[in-house]
């Protein structure tokens, strides 16, 4: 972090194209000069992703790896199995890299997926510092979801080195980077609270930087073509996916469903709306429904403030409870109007309706504005 030897290099872990754009911010941030990529295959077109980020020659090497197997097997196992399965970490390491002795320091996103835990022992053993940065909503609330038993032992479980309650609660995390540090500062009771820091730069101020501007039309040239769809459109709604739409039956059916809901709450027509699919969701909605723009699912979304930014007069999004859309708040309000409606169904389960609660919960400490539509 700020302060430290500049001289010395950084390893930088991203699992989402989202994690990328933080991942720069920190880099752009602290102008550090010597850092090194590695992307773990959690989202579709990771490779060629990796090898769009290898063109820009703004790492010194980016690593790509395929943890597919070891996150299934972690996935499978209980409660009783895991101390055995994390007490291996060194089991978890990337093939990809031989030393970390150049490495002074970790980014990382999250200590629950398998080869970040490997890698953040690796470092605490070296004695070196690992720094968690935001990824989304879940870094400020409890990831713990379990009932009874099991959520009192996943309370206990950062005492044994696994992962549990909170992102970034374990001893081997040194510091959180969040964008609102604020809002984890005044909960007293939050277990993280000692640890978090603000990034560097605001996603506002890294993205009005015009040589991140350029670099992030270079990787995802599809921004070119997205800023043409929005010419002459002084209001744009953005429909987000989410990853609990892979399970309905009659997806078709479903989507319609919930383009009349936005047509009754808004008076938009079809040939006006933007989809995009969240970065985990398997199936593509492309031709279920005619008349829709969709957004490349591999495009973080908050790159729409580049092609809209000081173009557009009005912002409607519409979301099950996606972070981007508290981002996409703090990027354009201060530009254009932003209504935010939240959509509930109860279609989905008990955890999806935690899920919404929590990110309500959140929206509401964000001070974000929104409404809540019933599906």
């Amino acid at each position: 972090m700020k302060g430290r030897d500049l001289a010395r290099k950084k390893l930088f872990v991203c699992t989402k194209p989202y994690q990328y754009l933080i991942c720069r911010l920190i880099k752009d941030g602290y102008n550090y000069k010597k850092c090194d990529l590695l992307i773990l295959n959690h989202f579709e077109g990771a490779e060629q992703f990796a090898r769009a980020v290898r063109r820009l020659h703004v790492w010194e090497q980016v690593f790509s790896e395929d943890d597919t197997a070891l996150n299934k097997r972690n996935a499978q196992l209980t409660l009783l199995q895991k101390p055995l399965f994390y007490h291996n970490w060194k089991r978890l390491l990337p093939s990809c890299i031989a030393s970390y002795e150049e490495y002074d320091e970790l980014y990382f996103a999250h200590e629950g997926v398998a080869m970040e835990y490997g890698l953040m022992r690796q470092f605490v053993a070296q004695g070196k510092p690992t720094v968690i940065y935001e990824e989304g909503y879940g870094n400020y609330i409890s990831v713990n979801f379990h009932k009874s038993i099991k959520k009192y032992l996943k309370n206990l479980s950062h005492g044994f080195g696994i992962p549990g309650s909170y992102i970034g609660r374990l001893r081997y995390v040194d510091a959180v980077l969040l964008q609102r540090p604020d809002i984890i500062h005044v909960d007293k009771r939050n277990p993280i609270r000692k640890k978090t820091r603000p990034l560097p730069l605001t996603l506002r101020e890294f993205l009005s930087r015009e040589h991140i501007r350029q670099e992030m039309y270079n990787i995802y040239p599809e921004l070119h073509s997205l800023s043409i769809k929005i010419q002459r459109q002084d209001a744009v709604t953005i429909l987000l996916g989410e990853i609990w739409w892979d399970i309905v039956t009659n997806r078709k059916e479903y989507l319609n469903k919930v383009l009349n809901r936005i047509n009754n709450v808004t008076g938009v027509h079809l040939d006006k709306i933007f989809i995009k699919q969240h970065p985990g969701e398997v199936k593509h909605l492309e031709g279920l429904t005619s008349g829709v723009e969709f957004i490349p699912k591999k495009l973080p979304l908050e790159l729409f403030y580049l092609v809209a930014s000081g173009k557009i007069k009005r912002l409607y999004l519409f979301t099950h409870g996606s972070t981007a859309v508290l981002n996409l708040w703090s990027l354009f309000s201060a530009d254009c109007p932003v209504k935010i409606v939240i959509m509930q169904d109860s279609c989905f389960g008990r955890q999806y309706k935690l899920n919404l609660d929590r990110f309500c919960h959140l929206a509401d400490k964000f001070g974000v504005m929104y409404s809540l539509a019933n599906l």
